[in-house]
């Protein structure tokens, strides 16, 4: 009882200290908010042209199960520059935090954490869906978009599920105290006791244990794939491979050294933990941007789509009104 107490005097004190890291220089502020603008910037514009390309056009030519996951996380993407991007450039430029209702900021803080854990099974759906079309080609061939949707539903509704038992969980034993963390310009949370730690949350447990499933898979994945082309004299089509390990690499390279953090965190002292953090946190934002480049440099109908969709655009600004699917004018 009284260890439990001496903990929430000191988490209390520490973030009534909290202010101490608010950047009072304008200038890494402002460039630190301009970083954030650029990302949701091309969230919106290249998020947006994979939806529209992959819905309207079938620009994406994969499996279909792929597809639907392709789609669904550019959703996700978008997602998470509306809810946690844009309210993160808002309190950058003001320097102030942008939600003062501290329920409204404890539901941000689950929010972010959600779409983060969500954001990562999704990967790991993604591998195991092209580990499984490799495994049974055959099987594979027959398999529909509603595949995918199901298993993405099941995927949400897992999440919402440990949310849900989470968070009552938690207020009933530790019960949560929401503030805006100056150390990212974000809402957050902590806990009234140390029970559990900080990968005794389960929304630090999922990343956690997805990010260790999603290096197996992609390691499987590519050795599988490598198995193939040894075995038979047929081609494998690597564009699917390559799109689903170049994804997954992109993550591994921006979110390792974050998910690190809640593990080394009590290693690091108080100046070392912010800059490390930030830098971190920062960088995750880049694996949404990279799937999107990923896109364009794997797969050929893709980049199809988007050289006749700039060629269109070309004609129209230049007074040519007729062109042809592919983008030619039509004499």
């Amino acid at each position: 009882m009284i260890r439990e107490t001496m903990h929430n005097i000191s988490l209390q004190n520490s973030m009534m200290d909290n202010t101490f890291y608010r950047i009072e220089d304008p200038v890494p502020r402002y460039l630190w908010a301009a970083y954030f603008v650029f990302l949701f910037a091309l969230s919106i514009i290249w998020d947006g042209t994979i939806l529209i390309g992959s819905c309207c056009y079938k620009a994406i030519k994969l499996h279909t199960c792929l597809v639907v996951i392709v789609e669904y996380m550019a959703i996700l993407s978008l997602a998470i520059s509306l809810i946690v991007t844009l309210p993160r450039i808002i309190s950058l430029v003001a320097n102030e935090p942008l939600v003062r209702d501290m329920k409204i900021c404890l539901y941000l803080s689950l929010a972010r954490y959600f779409l983060g854990a969500i954001g990562t099974l999704s990967l790991c759906l993604m591998t195991g869906f092209k580990l499984l079309i490799l495994k049974f080609p055959l099987r594979a061939v027959t398999w529909t978009k509603k595949w995918a949707i199901v298993s993405i539903v099941a995927l949400i509704l897992c999440s919402v599920v440990a949310l849900v038992i989470a968070v009552p969980g938690i207020y009933e034993k530790d019960k949560l105290y929401p503030y805006f963390d100056f150390r990212t310009y974000q809402c957050n949370y902590y806990k009234s006791t140390c029970s559990g730690g900080v990968l005794g949350d389960v929304l630090i447990l999922i990343p956690v244990i997805s990010f260790v499933l999603l290096v197996f898979s992609t390691l499987l994945l590519l050795l599988i794939a490598r198995r193939i082309t040894q075995r038979t004299n047929e081609n494998l089509k690597w564009q699917g491979v390559l799109t689903t390990i170049s994804i997954s690499v992109i993550f591994c390279i921006t979110g390792g050294p974050f998910l690190f953090y809640f593990v080394k965190m009590p290693y690091f002292d108080k100046d070392q933990r912010c800059i490390y953090l930030r830098v971190t946190e920062s960088a995750i934002y880049i694996h949404p941007m990279g799937n999107n480049f990923v896109y364009v440099i794997a797969i050929a109908s893709f980049r199809q789509f988007l050289w006749s969709t700039a060629r269109k655009m070309c004609l129209v600004s230049r007074g040519t009104s007729e062109w042809d699917s592919t983008g030619t004018v039509v004499k």
